[in-house]
């Protein structure tokens, strides 16, 4: 079975990283580590997603390939596949300034596969994963 098969028959763990751009102007720099992080098959995109956030308070998803051939970042044509929805957007708008563009990335942690593999190859099986939130563990760090 191919590695690319292999990927598409289970998803490894998966998270949304919400960049916001308060003047509006993407750069490149952050996607660029991020397109690194793909080519290396440390994640997987699922989905970008551009949201503006008006000055009058109205949010809305941006085509994402008007800004990605605005900001020089071509890798990312195409990438978004519209999993990020309504509710998602609405969120944004919440946690986002007015006259804000943010980028909405929805990633597959596929590093894990290999670990997981490793695992089963003795009979062990993965029984659980879940997401710890960051400011929850650098709490639960300080307690010590």
């Amino acid at each position: 079975m191919s590695q690319e098969t292999e990927a598409q028959d289970r998803l490894g763990p998966v998270d949304v990283v919400v960049v916001e751009f308060p003047d509006g102007k993407v750069e490149a720099a952050g996607f660029d580590a991020l397109i690194d992080a793909v080519d290396r098959g440390v994640v997987r995109v699922l989905d970008v997603e551009f949201v503006s956030h008006g000055a009058d308070g109205q949010v809305a998803i941006v085509d994402l390939d008007e800004v990605a051939a605005r900001a020089g970042i071509p890798e990312l044509v195409g990438a978004s596949s519209g999993l990020l929805d309504h509710d998602d957007v609405a969120f944004i708008g919440e946690i986002t300034t007015p006259g804000s563009l943010s980028a909405a990335i929805l990633y597959e942690q596929v590093w894990v596969f290999p670990v997981v593999d490793g695992f089963e190859s003795v009979g062990a099986r993965v029984v659980s994963s879940s997401h710890l939130e960051a400011d929850d563990v650098v709490a639960a760090l300080g307690d010590e």
